[in-house]
């Protein structure tokens, strides 16, 4: 049953010992990744070798991994890979790779909303779907500020 969580149910100590992969490098996973880095998190990015998210993840000091590395590698998981190729990754990629107690987040809700993907009920899945691009998400964030 989907929820929203409030800002007060937070616990923030909890969140700091967790570690974060960000599935794909693109607009939204740039600035997800970047933001919760700036912010003191442990952050995996996981990148298609030698593609521009990729190649760009090295210029911002990422050590980018395979996508099933990162999968396997974090307590939660942001997947913000495009919606029309998710569900090829996440049957070769994702799927194989998760583990009970994991957090799934989704920057896109097409699969989500419409049931495209079998979660399989052994993880909670979320979906972060900021009210704009990645650019936006970010130049924001570094004025101390975020999207409403």
């Amino acid at each position: 049953m989907a929820r929203f969580i409030e800002a007060s149910e937070f616990d923030e100590s909890a969140a700091a010992n967790l570690r974060y992969s960000v599935v794909g490098y693109g607009n939204q996973g740039r600035a997800h990744a970047l933001n919760l880095r700036d912010s003191g998190r442990q952050v995996v990015v996981g990148a298609r070798e030698g593609g521009y998210g990729y190649r760009q993840a090295v210029t911002d000091g990422f050590e980018p991994v395979s996508i099933a590395e990162a999968v396997n590698s974090g307590n939660v998981v942001m997947l913000s890979l495009p919606d029309m190729v998710l569900p090829e990754i996440w049957s070769s990629d994702i799927e194989p790779n998760l583990a009970s107690g994991q957090t799934l987040l989704f920057a896109h809700g097409f699969n989500v909303v419409y049931e495209l993907i079998d979660f399989g009920g052994k993880i909670d899945i979320g979906l972060v779907s900021p009210k704009g691009a990645g650019a936006k998400l970010r130049s924001e964030f570094l004025e101390g500020r975020g999207l409403a």
